[in-house]
């Protein structure tokens, strides 16, 4: 019988490793602790690590996974595992800095091959970037000596910005934000938008806000009967959906 904190099953941590979604240096490099225990990475990780929100690899966040489509996981599932065997298949965002439909439509990723691992095996060139609003080939531009180094483009440009923006470099224009939805013609930029092209650019940044499911729900009780109906499949889906352009308040308790 599996023991609280134990792997559900015996193929877990197989199913992990076989998917090209962990990465064992990254993570031990990340949690040395784990390194200095000499316990094998990918098995602490099925065991524990998801329940302390730690992360297999820099582009997939368990908390985050967990909160966004809650109400798909069965209890005490492991987040990567329904990533794997699910969640990517139907478009599910592993973080809030990864587009698995764009990447996998951009880069023309083989139908059944996972687009996050596509992207793991290729993040320290320019040729890739894991968000249409980053360009990576013109981050590298601006910053040289970082390909050389092996450094992740989109990880150094979001390490400047949290530390207050001293990495920022042009990478995102507005002209490239509204050709993601289809508004330009010829690549000029028009003089202005529909609602429903600034709708579909609106989508692409609100899974960045900051939400608070709990506090979400208790603000909403609509929200949660719909959840109860199926009609939903997450808090925060209904708000990134519906209620950011009903005015819901995201973080009610703070």
């Amino acid at each position: 019988m599996t023991q609280p904190g134990e792997p559900q099953s015996a193929g877990e941590a197989s199913i992990v490793e076989t998917s090209g979604l962990f990465d064992r240096e990254w993570y031990l490099a990340s949690y040395p602790d784990i390194r200095a225990r000499g316990v094998d990475p990918i098995a602490h990780f099925c065991r524990e690590g998801w329940r302390l929100g730690l992360r297999p690899n820099p582009y997939f966040h368990p908390e985050w996974y967990a909160k966004t489509y809650g109400s798909e996981l069965h209890p005490q599932e492991n987040p990567l595992l329904h990533y794997i065997r699910r969640g990517e298949r139907e478009n599910a965002w592993p973080s809030p800095h990864f587009d698995p439909e764009w990447y996998r439509d951009e880069y023309a990723v083989v139908a059944g091959d996972s687009p996050l691992r596509h992207y793991l095996l290729n993040r320290t060139r320019a040729a890739f970037s894991p968000m249409p609003l980053f360009d990576a080939g013109a981050y590298a531009a601006a910053h040289p000596e970082l390909l050389p180094a092996g450094q992740d483009l989109y990880l150094h440009w979001l390490q400047g910005e949290e530390a207050g923006g001293q990495n920022l470099a042009p990478q995102v224009t507005f002209a490239a934000v509204l050709s993601l939805a289809d508004a330009g013609s010829g690549g000029s930029v028009p003089d202005a938008v529909s609602w429903e092209t600034l709708t579909r650019i609106l989508r692409l940044f609100i899974p960045l806000i900051p939400f608070d499911e709990t506090g979400y729900c208790v603000s909403n009780p609509d929200v949660v009967e719909a959840l109860r109906k199926g009609q939903i499949t997450s808090p925060h889906a209904h708000f990134v959906e519906y209620g950011f352009f009903e005015g819901r308040d995201p973080m009610p308790s703070r």
